[in-house]
């Protein structure tokens, strides 16, 4: 099979005389991407950098994948998800959760969680938090591993494939002119 370039505006006349079905399987690897990059979300926050961002799962659970129509959305929508995210500046919390959180955690005896406690409060006003990036860290890892591109691709050679299959017969594989990794036609 041979592969030419052609011009963007002749690509998408060309996508657009193919009819709905090309575009509906790009929407379909557009949102299987999201799905990936959900489950990437996900991971970062259970092994956020310097500590996992995980307590009793608010902001784990808080993830919403919505499909659109031309694509999906991706959200994390605890209230605490920017601070985590980005860090804060400093600023005076509130004593109890933290003391609460360290109790229920059991990270340190119970008789000295006061005294932790107030430590963490005066650190984080004094410092603030630091970020965790976990959505930023998620997309970088979409974005190396080309999973969008994948996706989308694994659903047009599902169409070319079934295409192929339906002009000229099971034993006839027909391509897309995707490039492989080698850089070979597929």
């Amino acid at each position: 099979m041979t592969v030419r370039e052609i011009e963007l505006s002749d690509f998408i006349k060309r996508m657009a005389s193919l009819g709905g079905d090309v575009e509906a399987a790009v929407v379909r690897g557009l949102q299987s991407a999201a799905h990936r990059l959900d489950g990437f979300i996900a991971h970062e926050i259970t092994h956020a950098e310097p500590f996992p961002a995980v307590d009793r799962g608010e902001l784990l659970n808080s993830r919403e994948v919505t499909m659109t129509p031309k694509g999906a959305t991706m959200a994390v929508t605890a209230p605490h998800a920017p601070m985590i995210e980005d860090g804060t500046r400093p600023f005076r919390p509130p004593f109890q959760p933290i003391y609460e959180w360290l109790v229920r955690k059991k990270l340190v005896d119970e008789s000295e969680a006061g005294a932790r406690a107030w430590a963490i409060v005066n650190k984080i006003a004094t410092v603030g938090i630091a970020p965790r990036h976990f959505m930023a860290k998620a997309f970088a890892r979409m974005v190396q591993g080309k999973y969008v591109g994948r996706e989308v691709g694994r659903e047009l050679e599902a169409l070319a494939e079934q295409r192929g299959k339906g002009r000229h017969g099971p034993e006839t594989r027909r391509g897309t002119g995707l490039r492989n990794k080698k850089g070979g036609a597929s």
